[in-house]
């Protein structure tokens, strides 16, 4: 948080928020934007991430995280990431996560936990990933060429 004329001001906005209900199931889409201020980006990521973690409602079952860019790409600032790993595993069924900086398909195991990182590729390579998260905590994903 900030403070801006004595107030708290939040260091991200919520842009947009969205739900997908299917057979009991909720999929909660929430999408950040960085606001300016002071302080560094990924130093109110970890913010976000930890007031998310104090507020999380009691019936999120898992988690999957999209960003830009993944923890060790030159623009996260590495000294960051594996304190924004900490903050991932806290969060409940982390099932994997997901960016696209590079835009091309690959799957990482970052830190050895065992929490995967899927690159997808952009449109242009004619490819998305169809993730299917299924109720035993496991998942399937596929890469669909058109």
């Amino acid at each position: 948080m900030k403070k801006r004329n004595g107030t708290q001001e939040p260091d991200y906005r919520l842009y947009n928020c969205f739900e997908i209900r299917k057979n009991g199931a909720v999929f909660r889409v929430e999408i950040y934007l960085p606001e300016t201020g002071t302080g560094s980006l990924k130093g109110r990521l970890l913010r976000l991430m930890e007031n998310e973690l104090k507020n999380l409602p009691p019936e999120v079952e898992k988690t999957v995280f999209a960003m830009h860019v993944k923890p060790f790409e030159m623009i996260f600032n590495n000294n960051v990431a594996k304190v924004f790993q900490l903050y991932v595993n806290q969060f409940p069924n982390v099932q994997f996560c997901l960016y696209g900086h590079e835009h091309q398909l690959t799957v990482d195991d970052l830190f050895g936990d065992g929490v995967l990182y899927y690159q997808c590729p952009c449109i242009d390579k004619r490819t998305y990933l169809l993730f299917t998260i299924k109720e035993d905590g496991s998942y399937d994903y596929e890469a669909i060429k058109f």
